[in-house]
């Protein structure tokens, strides 16, 4: 479930990488980012896709059509 249609652009881009088993550390490096703020990012789009954890971050933003499989 939604609760907030706005989903920014760097939290579409940390799900498609937490999508693909990257770790806030990998996806840290991978950003060029600290992995507090990538943790910040998730915790953002979990809040406003309703969810309590990374999986079903990822599963709501594939069903949502956010990201892709």
């Amino acid at each position: 479930m939604l609760i907030d249609s706005t989903i920014s652009p760097r939290e579409v881009t940390v799900l498609n990488w937490i999508r693909c088993g990257k770790t806030y550390g990998e996806t840290a490096i991978i950003l060029g980012i600290s992995a507090k703020t990538v943790e910040f990012h998730m915790k953002n789009a979990m809040r406003k896709l309703g969810v309590c954890d990374r999986l079903s971050a990822v599963l709501a933003a594939v069903q949502l059509g956010i990201i892709d499989l």
